[in-house]
């Protein structure tokens, strides 16, 4: 599939316990993410690269290549590493653990196993009409001059 755009990001650590993410081609910090912040996909994303880096003993501030293809879908290359995780329409992501519930206005990170499901083409040309037909749901045509 062709990429319709792509950018690199690095993202480091901070000593605090933030994280930054740095636009390469623009040289610039484009978000810190605070410390203790509970930042979910990004940072368990992150987390899992980090894992992977320091495991493979590579540079641990390297690039994060994020692309999105012709068909919608994204993908997060690891360049230290090679690792290609692929994210698209219809893809099912399981936390496993016990449910949780927090008072309004509370934190929580917790770390726990999860299971991605890979939609088929099928399942992803499904989501994609179905998204479609939900959307049209909300348009109203008329060809009346006359207002009800």
């Amino acid at each position: 599939m062709a990429i319709v755009v792509s950018r690199d990001f690095r993202f480091e650590d901070r000593a605090d316990g933030g994280l930054l993410v740095t636009d390469v081609a623009a040289g610039k910090m484009v978000f810190v993410f605070p410390p203790g912040s509970n930042t979910g996909f990004i940072r368990g994303v992150m987390r899992g690269l980090m894992r992977e880096r320091r495991l493979k003993q590579v540079d641990r501030a390297g690039l994060v290549t994020v692309a999105q293809l012709a068909d919608g879908a994204l993908t997060l290359t690891n360049t230290s590493t090679g690792r290609i995780i692929e994210l698209g329409p219809g893809d099912q992501v399981k936390v496993h653990g016990d449910s949780v519930r927090l008072p309004f206005g509370k934190r929580l990170t917790l770390r726990r196993p999860v299971t991605l499901w890979k939609a088929t083409p099928f399942g992803r040309l499904w989501i994609k009409m179905k998204a479609q037909m939900e959307l049209t749901e909300f348009y109203e045509i008329t060809f009346s001059s006359e207002k009800p």
